[in-house]
């Protein structure tokens, strides 16, 4: 079969060197990586079938091996470099297989890197694990392949910059179908269908289209709620490009804006802008959350979300990385991080919320911004 890989496979191996010089200062044995993003990050595996029990292991020497449910065989030869893998049918018991697996691997009394902080190695089964192996040591590896994946390489970055070219072509699509008598679902729905004829792959998240009072929400979804005069919508959709995603923030009215409405996104536009112009390596990435704070400190009880997040290659139901624009944050920006700046502000009292977010590339010598639409309030 013919792979259709989406890295060199150099570039994996790269990944796993570094792993490993990670794992090695860890002191672990054997790592058991289930989550789907970190699977594809080493493998190259794509598949949805994540829900079942699924662990690509990696030993400190030797082959890594990808376990896998039998279904998957055909995407395991299509989109993974790995030849090393192995298949569990419906009916048996693959955590069972997991220890066997585990011992061959590494012995009775490994020192395993588990991700207790994923959402797919199921309690149940890592206990079952636990009690099958007394004399193993567990410890917890849930930030170390997630660290490496902020820093971009210079293919991901292409995929990046493509997946703004899509965020960018479905967000005009979007402003353009809103207006009053249509529904969240139609302005979906034209989103979606444009997206996907212009390449996009599917999103991580649903699109995130709220009018009204919904739009207070901000993670609303779309619905069959009719668009009427004088809501305010807000917009947050994705362009994927390799299960890298994009996802650019706008809000529109219909009909003329209240003066509150005006003030709110004017605050929202100054902190972003400002934010955006303190980017460069050697920023401390809490600051880039404390300059829009500063800005939109008389709504303060309204942000009731972080300034943004990395983003990185992933899979339902989140598109966000490690990286959190959060004052506090340990990190320091650096050349190929990519991460979205999205203060929003929620006035539930009023009845209703506004949204404005870019992505932005930090670069050696200062950022790329990935989306080009205006920032302006649109008004229709």
């Amino acid at each position: 079969m013919k792979k259709n890989l989406a890295f060199p496979v150099q570039e994996f191996e790269t990944r796993i060197k570094k792993i490993r010089t990670m794992m090695s200062q860890r002191n672990i044995d054997l790592m058991l990586i289930s989550s789907p993003e970190n699977i594809y990050y080493v493998s190259g595996f794509d598949s949805i079938g994540y829900y079942q029990h699924q662990i690509l292991f990696l030993p400190l020497e030797g082959k890594p091996l990808l376990f896998v449910q039998a279904v998957e065989e055909t995407l395991v030869k299509a989109t993974s470099w790995m030849d090393n893998f192995e298949l569990w049918p419906h009916g048996s018991d693959p955590v069972e297989k997991t220890i066997v697996r585990i011992k061959d691997l590494a012995g009775d009394s490994p020192n395993i890197g588990v991700e207790k902080a994923g959402w797919w190695l199921k309690i149940r089964s890592y206990e079952q694990i636990r009690e099958k192996l007394p004399k193993a040591t567990f410890t917890d590896v849930s930030d170390l392949i997630p660290e490496l994946r902020i820093y971009k390489s210079e293919l991901e970055v292409e995929y990046v910059r493509r997946a703004a070219e899509f965020s960018d072509i479905g967000l005009e699509k979007a402003i353009d179908t809103v207006r009053e008598g249509v529904t969240e679902n139609d302005v979906a729905a034209e989103v979606y269908h444009t997206l996907f004829k212009n390449g996009s792959e599917y999103s991580p998240i649903p699109f995130l289209i709220s009018s009204g009072a919904k739009s207070a929400s901000l993670h609303g979804t779309s619905s069959d709620k009719v668009i009427e005069n004088g809501d305010v919508v807000t917009l947050e959709l994705g362009g994927v490009c390799k299960r890298y995603t994009v996802n650019p923030l706008r809000t529109v009215v219909i009909g003329k804006p209240s003066n509150k409405i005006k003030e709110v996104h004017d605050l929202l536009h100054e902190a972003l802008t400002k934010a955006t112009e303190a980017v460069k390596p050697g920023v401390p990435v809490g600051e880039l959350d404390l300059i829009t704070r500063r800005i939109t400190r008389k709504y303060d009880s309204g942000r009731l979300h972080r300034t943004g997040y990395g983003l990185e290659a992933g899979y339902p139901p989140a598109w966000m990385g490690n990286l959190s624009i959060l004052d506090g944050t340990p990190h320091i920006l650096e050349p190929r991080m990519v991460f979205s700046l999205e203060p929003t502000i929620v006035l539930r009292e009023e009845g209703f919320g506004v949204v404005l977010g870019n992505n932005i590339l930090v670069t050696e010598d200062g950022y790329e911004l990935l989306n080009k639409i205006s920032l302006d309030l649109i008004s229709k």
